[in-house]
């Protein structure tokens, strides 16, 4: 004990004196003779039976009585005898403040655990001294230093009392006592009863704690307020939320109250600390799925946050196989790092540190996907090139999704009407989205009692979503017509001369049967490219399907060209019977040159288109000539070039595997040379592969047999399972080479779209109110809030988070185990 309380007391004045009668100097001895528990003697082996009074002066010469104390001055209780709580008739005083201050006995009544140290002219806890908290923090001022301050003692001496570390200990001092009393119960198994109910009842805090944090990041709400002072009307979701919660669940409230001011653990720090193991977890949770599969791919993409910072996103795609479920695709957010340069150098370098950290092992990637960009495609020094140093079997792929709308891009590029035709569209949308005009198109809806419907912008860089802006302008063109002729009129005085004028131009150009070819045939196109663009989106796509699309949309292309016009040409008529629109040109009167003017025309010299001579069908057939065909065939060609198979090998073995309607299917002359790509890290016999393709399409074509015995194909011939309907009648379990062919086809890349539902998450999260986020915590937030299966299954059971948490550093002041 002597070694726990080393005081190096020194006077801060030796100007007052403290006289002892002879009773009360006996009186002094019996409290301060008794050697403390544990000190060790002087060098003579005995305690030193004389102390200087020091900074309260010497003992009076009249009195006989010296002061015993111990080796190193201490002359407070042991744990056998209590606290020192010694009754002198009066205390030394100490002036502070102008006021002579000094010690109180009548202390000792409210405060038991209180005792004096007359050679120091202090304060103890007692309790806290003899039985101190395991929590790690206590009060030095109650221990190991002295209270010697009268000033408002007893406010310090009631704050120390209120403390957890003083309430534990002050409980382990009454259990003591209890056990000498009644003898028979273990001092032991008390306080172990004791630490257990505190650690269940941190737990209980932390985890629900942990429940409101994981709720509000996986509902993107913001956690911390703008003033969250204990006055604040409003002090944020998190605090509200928990006040809300301790409202209904007593046991928490109190617990809050109970809580010391400066450990509460509802700061911002604890909130990013519990985000951050929160995150951790459902990293740790995709790598461990990750090592299981083996083999991985790589996706990365790029965007600005609302802060004007390039936030590059990270993400991983595997496939995971099953007996029970057979193959699950993953596309799973990692992280969100911010782009300190975006040269190829630093970018691949932080996708490596990002896969470092995750602790694969024995993991091949084997793929990579990114835009078209040349610092992502390079194949000399962009980032697929530095990653293939690290990663030799990743093969690059062009996001399919880019590819689409640059498909759709190229269309206005090539066909100057189509371009044209969309720069009208903008203009309308900015007419109608005027306040004065949008109030009467809204009117205009209402008055027929029609669902409201609000055109819709469009997008420059999601092409393939311009299917819903044509959609609604096709829904509501004659409230458009109805809006722009309404304001056309220029009898009201009031009415803006430029709106007027504006409402015009627009008006004759809606009003016409080559604005309507175009509407008609680019929703046409844009309906085929909508299916084909969710398709190569979805999460659980893979190449084969990507492939199959692509030709599907190709062959119905081809068909809407050869035969789609006249269906075409019905719903043209329709919106220009319907709207008034002319079909047929007004004739123009044409004007006699000058020198003519006097003469009369015998006979025509040459043929010459009259406006008049033109039928209803010429026009159509003008309109099918100069619109329709030429956006067919833009998109035609353009897909063909931007889809082209820039690996054959790869993609006649994917298509091999995954796509049971083409002929490479399950032929091993298309997935050999696949295979042979990554012959160094795939695990794959071709001698076995090949017998175990030919055993899984003979059950195939027994099934199809079974089903469809009276089909017109040769036995054997006919294949029209979907990849999943196959996966059910394949005993992958049983066919390992296969199996593992196929899921390194199901683990290539189609697109980037998992970055960009990133992206849009990252919007949600770090929104403009929030856009002094720090990027840690903007990672941690949108894996919660991306990985949403995962997070709720953390929210429902959080103890894996706690525990995490507590790991993180030593918590002096909760006890957790």
């Amino acid at each position: 004990m002597s070694s726990l309380f080393n005081f190096g007391f020194t006077s801060r004045t030796n100007k007052s004196k403290v006289e002892f009668s002879d009773s009360e100097a006996s009186k002094v001895e019996e409290f301060t003779s008794e050697e403390p528990e544990g000190s060790k003697a002087g060098s003579s082996g005995e305690s030193s039976r004389t102390v200087e009074l020091g900074q309260y002066g010497e003992t009076s010469a009249a009195s006989s009585k010296s002061v015993s104390l111990g080796a190193e001055g201490l002359d407070l209780g042991s744990k056998d005898s209590g606290p020192k709580q010694p009754d002198l008739a009066s205390y030394p005083q100490i002036k502070v403040g102008g006021k002579n201050r000094s010690f109180n006995k009548a202390w000792y009544n409210q405060f038991t655990w209180l005792e004096y140290s007359v050679s120091n002219d202090a304060a103890f806890c007692y309790s806290c001294r003899i039985f101190p908290s395991v929590l790690g923090h206590k009060e030095r001022n109650f221990t190991e230093n002295w209270v010697n301050q009268w000033k408002k003692a007893i406010e310090k001496f009631r704050k120390h009392s209120e403390s957890e570390s003083h309430k534990t200990s002050f409980s382990r001092w009454q259990h003591y006592l209890q056990s000498l009393t009644e003898g028979s119960i273990s001092i032991t198994s008390k306080i172990s009863a004791h630490h257990s109910q505190e650690v269940k009842s941190n737990w209980a805090y932390l985890t629900q704690i942990s429940q409101i944090i994981i709720f509000l990041a996986r509902q993107g709400l913001a956690l911390r307020g703008d003033n969250e002072n204990v006055d604040s009307l409003n002090r944020g979701n998190f605090l509200e939320l928990c006040s809300l919660i301790a409202d209904v669940n007593p046991a928490f409230g109190e617990r809050i109250k109970a809580m010391p001011l400066n450990a509460t653990y509802l700061s911002a720090e604890i909130q990013n600390e519990l985000l951050n193991a929160t995150a951790e977890i459902i990293r740790e949770q995709i790598a461990e799925e990750v090592n299981s599969a083996g083999l991985a791919t790589i996706i990365v993409d790029e965007s600005k946050d609302t802060s004007s910072k390039e936030q590059i996103s990270i993400c991983l795609r595997y496939a995971d196989y099953k007996e029970a479920e057979g193959y699950i695709l993953h596309e799973e957010f990692l992280d969100f790092h911010e782009a300190d340069d975006l040269d190829a150098k630093s970018l691949s370098d932080q996708i490596l540190r990002e896969v470092g950290k995750l602790g694969l092992r024995n993991v091949d990637i084997v793929g990579q996907c990114y835009d078209g960009a040349s610092v992502m495609s390079g194949h000399v020094n962009g980032v697929q090139a530095r990653l293939k140093e690290h990663f030799p079997n990743a093969q690059y792929v062009h996001c399919h999704a880019h590819r689409l709308n640059l498909v759709l891009v190229d269309i206005c590029k090539n066909v100057s009407s189509a371009g044209e035709f969309f720069v009208l569209l903008e203009a309308l949308y900015v007419f109608m989205t005027r306040s004065l005009v949008h109030k009467v198109f809204v009117n205009f809806q209402q008055r027929d009692k029609a669902r409201v419907k609000e055109l819709v912008r469009l997008s420059d860089t999601r092409w393939v979503c311009r299917y819903q802006s044509l959609s609604t302008l096709r829904t509501r063109y004659r409230y458009v017509v109805e809006v722009l002729e309404y304001f056309c009129d220029s009898q009201d005085t009031k009415r803006d001369p430029k709106l007027v004028v504006e409402a015009r131009g627009l008006l004759n150009q809606v009003m016409s049967v080559s604005f309507v070819t175009h509407l008609e045939v680019l929703m046409t196109l844009l309906s085929h490219s909508q299916a084909l663009s969710e398709t190569l989106q979805a999460s659980d796509t893979n190449l084969g399907n990507a492939v199959t699309m692509i030709n599907t949309v190709l062959s119905i292309v081809e068909e809407t060209r050869a035969s789609g016009w006249p269906d075409l040409v019905q719903g043209i008529t329709q919106i220009c019977e319907e709207n008034n629109i002319p079909t047929m040109p007004q004739p123009k009167r044409r004007r006699k040159q000058r020198e003519f003017e006097d003469s009369v025309l015998m006979s025509p010299t040459g043929h010459r288109n009259q406006p008049e001579g033109e039928s209803s069908a010429d026009i159509l057939d003008d309109l099918r000539v100069n619109i329709f065909l030429p956006i067919l065939d833009a998109f035609k060609s353009e897909m063909t070039r931007r889809f082209s198979v820039s690996n054959i090998a790869i993609m006649r073995g994917v298509d091999g595997l995954l796509s049971p309607s083409s002929v490479n299917f399950l032929k091993h002359d298309a997935v050999g040379p696949f295979v042979d790509l990554y012959a160094d890290s795939l695990d794959v016999d071709n001698r076995l592969l090949k017998a175990e393709m030919a055993m899984a399409r003979q059950i195939i074509l027994n099934d199809n047999e079974q089903k469809d015995p009276d089909t017109s194909e040769p036995p054997g011939r006919n294949i029209t399972h979907s990849f999943s309907s196959m996966e059910k009648l394949i005993p992958f379990a049983n066919l390992p080479n296969l199996r593992k062919a196929t899921q390194l086809a199901l683990t290539l890349p189609v697109s980037s779209a998992v970055c960009e539902r990133s992206f849009s998450a990252m919007k949600y999260i770090k929104n403009y109110l929030r856009s002094t986020m720090s990027n840690q915590r903007l990672s941690d937030l949108g894996v919660i809030y991306v990985s949403g299966g995962r997070s709720k299954e953390l929210q429902k059971n959080p103890v894996e988070v706690v525990k995490k948490f507590s790991q993180r550093e030593k918590r002096t002041r909760i006890q957790l185990f």
